[in-house]
């Protein structure tokens, strides 16, 4: 049951309950014959009871605590109808009220046992009994049969709106179960994504430095074995075969120059150190990335906006965009999210706007990512606005001063 209802409207019809249960002791028809004492002692159980039902609230999700607060109200009624015997009203009122705490405090089948208990024991005591030395009469057939079902009607309602409630909570926790699933996985596909795309840059990287090992090794072993063949062939010719040996020197001399040569494509094939991505160029993969983790539409509109906004900003802006998107998906459940830049005043302006459901409230509280967001924002000089309409989207718009060069 919501909370008010078991803090507040629940023991404020308890206490009426009571209340009525004292009236009717005050109003019976039936002439039984009470000591003059019992009129304070009813008082005082009645005090009791009713003390307990205000306790019922503090014991809830507290089983053991919660099912002895009851047992001591059902003994407490029991005592205070066995003095009347043939009078049910009493027993009726507050019996069928505590059916009602039974399904509001404990679970849906709680209430269903401890509806059957309590009834039994209405059930038991319904007997002739001998109190004070007089022999009590008992209940009429007819007010049994009434007051069976009366107790029915109250159990079966009770019931109904306990189930009905546990349903709908039930549904709302898988409602949320599902929503944080589905935000997980969005997550782990878009980290997915983005290793995907480190590692193939990675692979190429590695690949070129492997080839340039590779020719390295290879053809500087050839050329400098022919080199040193070369010199031996020098070395070993007779000093009158000039002809030979111009040959030899011509040849020793184009193996230098081409084992030059490849050193200098070795050297020009050297990677190149792939800098980090940053400005509109990462957030331009950001939304690709999104989209293809997610399947919603990032419509992204780059303005006249310059390409880097400095590197500070440059993260700020990326972050913000992130988060934003991330938002959209996990509260707004968008389809279309549009993110657009422009430059106004002397600084750049960046809107993410969503076709979601929004929020309740018409000006949401910031959580801790938004609370983060704005605080990096304004240590730039710059601004973050949240505009919201319930069932008609979300907005972030960020303004962050350029730094002037």
């Amino acid at each position: 049951m919501p909370n008010c209802v078991r803090t507040i409207i629940i023991p404020i019809l308890s206490l009426i309950a009571h209340l009525v249960a004292f009236f009717q002791f005050q109003l019976r028809d039936v002439q039984v014959f009470l000591p003059p004492q019992w009129l304070s002692q009813f008082i005082f159980l009645l005090c009791v009871s009713s003390v307990s039902s205000l306790f019922l609230p503090f014991f809830y999700n507290k089983n053991t605590l919660l099912w002895s607060v009851l047992a001591v109200k059902v003994g407490i009624l029991v005592l205070l109808g066995l003095p009347f015997s043939g009078y049910l009203g009493i027993y009726t009122t507050l019996l069928g009220f505590l059916i009602i705490e039974g399904f509001t405090y404990l679970s849906f089948r709680g209430g269903v046992v401890f509806t059957i208990l309590s009834t039994g024991i209405f059930i038991y005591v319904q007997r002739p009994i001998m109190v004070w030395g007089v022999k009590m009469p008992a209940s009429s057939p007819h007010d049994h049969i009434s007051a069976l079902f009366i107790f029915s009607m109250i159990a079966l309602l009770s019931g109904l709106l306990r189930f009905r409630y546990d349903q709908q909570v039930s549904v709302q926790d898988l409602d949320h179960a599902l929503d944080e699933a589905t935000l997980q996985l969005a997550r782990a596909n878009l980290q997915l994504q983005e290793y995907a795309m480190l590692s193939e840059r990675e692979a190429k990287q590695n690949e070129r430095k492997r080839l340039i090992r590779e020719m390295h090794d290879t053809l500087a072993y050839t050329f400098t074995n022919l080199i040193m063949t070369l010199e031996a062939a020098i070395d070993l010719s007779p000093g009158d075969k000039t002809k030979l040996k111009t040959f030899l020197e011509q040849a020793r001399d184009q193996a230098k120059e081409g084992m030059g040569e490849v050193r200098n494509i070795l050297y020009a094939t050297q990677p190149i150190q792939l800098k980090e991505e940053k400005g509109l160029t990462a957030i331009y993969h950001l939304t690709q990335t999104f989209t293809k983790a997610t399947r919603i539409k990032v419509e992204l509109n780059l303005g006249d906006a310059p390409l880097s906004f400095g590197e500070e900003a440059d993260w700020a802006i990326y972050r913000l965009v992130q988060e934003g998107m991330t938002n959209a998906l996990r509260h707004g459940k968008a389809t279309i999210i549009k993110v657009s830049f422009y430059q106004e005043k002397n600084g750049i302006r960046t809107q993410i706007k969503d076709n979601g459901c929004g929020m309740r409230e018409k000006t949401p509280q910031k959580g801790c990512g938004l609370k983060g967001m704005t605080e990096r924002i304004e240590q730039l000089g710059g601004q973050l606005d949240i505009y919201n309409e319930p069932k008609q989207g979300f907005t972030l718009s960020a303004w962050i001063p350029l730094k002037e060069g």
